[in-house]
């Protein structure tokens, strides 16, 4: 019966996994599009303006949810009191931070010299209200791995955000179509969630609910709360201390790899935490998930975020624009960064799984001074220089930090893990060496001159062609785990995934 159970769930999250990695990759996809449009109506400085405000709503909403739908999903016997109770206490703290957010914006604007922020911040500061709305059946699509309802809300949202953003550039709104362009997404993905999701609030509320979902929601929040503060204190820096174009420019850069890292770990972050939470009780079986998480979610993140770095020096001013270049340096680091990713957010969603809220927030303090002091150490240096701190120095220390409790917990050490993606990182590698090598014979032959950006197509596929060969070829776990999940999909049942399976060893 125990096996039945663990098989079900494993279907069920593998089919949800598929359609929350859809989702990402089609809603980034179809946002990095409407990106590129925006890019070329839009200057840098609009750009900037309203990424100012990013770290004060992106504070104010982590306030706002508290770690009540954390809590929920992570709470296996949640009742509808509980759902309830955290519903009305959303709105109400979602209320009392929009006051803030109001009264604060002339302080805001004073900060940054810049008197448009006055009402920016206060129409922007309206999406507070959605995400409190959207909470909890949020929440309850999780709990119950409902993600290709995800995938549609997700698409309302994009289609009303993208039609609003890009009209009112066109009309010339300058950063105002910025704000609106957020402004439609929560409109949209609210109507969505109500229309998709069963779930409708009760007159019904309880004390005693919301003390037991806040012991475990309130560390979570503090520490969302303080890994939303420090990661966006570097922007905050950069956008008081430099110009407004040079935040601009790291957040232009990190937008390209963030498109490619985001389509993973955003799949592992949504998927991950509910499925591991109904395995919490089961040590081996944990501990196992969180393996396979790991391997193939970097077997997927290291040659995307490789392969990126390897030719954003073409794609940014291809994609943006001659006027973003300055981009290029910015989009590399980002691209060696997240592809360290996927191990830092499996071994917090491990964490968290377990109830163990507390550790994580131990771990994210640590983390935190380690973040003030390469931020005290590097942002007289230069802009470049503070980025390759964080990116070579901050990224490292931090993924040891986050694996260090599961070495007691799960009995799963950081040098299990690295020895886990060893065969991943090392086909990228050659893959890297391979699509140098075409590079250079395209560049000596003349043809990069002539032909110049449709190169970028072929040497993509000889990257794709030579990094899939080569894990089907030393059968990687990771290539297993995959070409299993292909065969139970009808449209993938080919003779060419039947030949790649049989080579792997998942069918005779």
């Amino acid at each position: 019966m125990k096996i039945q159970i663990v098989e079900t769930l494993k279907l069920k999250v593998a089919k949800g996994a598929v359609w929350a990695m859809l989702e990402k990759l089609s809603m980034k996809v179809f946002t990095f599009l409407v990106t590129l449009v925006l890019a070329r109506l839009l200057t840098p400085t609009d750009y900037g303006t309203v990424a100012l405000l990013y770290i004060f709503t992106t504070i104010a909403g982590t306030l706002a949810d508290a770690g009540f739908g954390r809590a929920l999903i992570q709470k296996k016997d949640a009742t509808d009191e509980d759902f309830n109770s955290v519903f009305y206490l959303s709105l109400a703290s979602a209320g009392v931070l929009y006051a803030v957010m109001f009264f604060a914006a002339p302080a805001i604007a004073r900060f940054y010299d810049t008197p448009s922020l006055v009402s920016i911040t206060r129409v922007t500061s309206i999406t507070l209200f959605f995400n409190a709305i959207n909470g909890v059946q949020g929440a309850e699509l999780s709990r119950k791995l409902l993600f290709n309802q995800s995938f549609k809300i997700s698409l309302i949202s994009a289609l009303l955000s993208a039609a609003t953003g890009i009209t009112l550039a066109f009309l010339g709104y300058g950063p105002w179509a910025l704000v609106w362009n957020t402004i439609a997404a929560g409109i949209g993905s609210t109507f969505a969630y109500w229309y998709f999701i069963a779930w409708r609030p009760k007159l019904m509320f309880s004390w005693q609910s919301v003390r037991e979902l806040f012991s475990f929601g309130w560390k979570m929040s503090l520490s969302g709360l303080l890994d939303s503060a420090f990661s966006n204190l570097k922007g905050l820096c950069i956008g008081k201390l430099y110009t407004k174009a040079d935040l601009a420019f790291v957040d232009k850069g990190q937008a390209l790899p963030a498109v490619g890292m985001d389509v993973i770990t955003g799949t592992i972050m949504k998927v991950a935490f509910p499925a591991l939470a109904q395995l919490q009780d089961d040590k081996e079986k944990f501990r196992d998930a969180v393996r396979r998480m790991i391997q193939c979610s970097t077997f997927f993140v290291f040659p995307v975020m490789a392969g990126l770095a390897i030719l954003s020096d073409c794609l940014i001013p291809l994609l943006f624009g001659n006027q973003w270049m300055s981009s290029i340096p910015y989009a590399q680091l980002a691209c060696w960064s997240f592809a360290l990713y996927p191990l830092h957010v499996i071994n917090l969603q491990a964490l968290t799984a377990m109830g163990r809220s507390d550790l994580f927030l131990v771990l994210e303090i640590f983390k935190k001074v380690i973040s003030i002091l390469i931020l005290v150490f590097s942002i007289r240096k230069g802009v470049l220089f503070l980025m390759v701190m964080y990116a070579f120095v901050s990224g490292p220390l931090s993924l040891i930090i986050n694996s260090w409790p599961n070495k007691k917990l799960l009995g799963y050490t950081v040098v299990q893990q690295i020895r886990d993606v060893l065969p991943s990182v090392g086909i990228c590698f050659i893959m890297c060496g391979v699509v140098y090598g075409v590079r250079f014979l395209f560049g000596y032959a003349g043809l990069w001159t002539s032909c110049g950006d449709w190169l970028l197509v072929p040497l993509t596929l000889v990257g794709g062609v030579v990094y899939v060969g080569l894990a089907i070829a030393f059968r990687l776990k990771a290539a297993v785990e995959y070409a299993g999940l292909l065969r139970t999909v009808p449209i993938f049942k080919t003779r060419t995934i039947g030949w790649i399976a049989r080579r792997l060893g998942v069918v005779p």
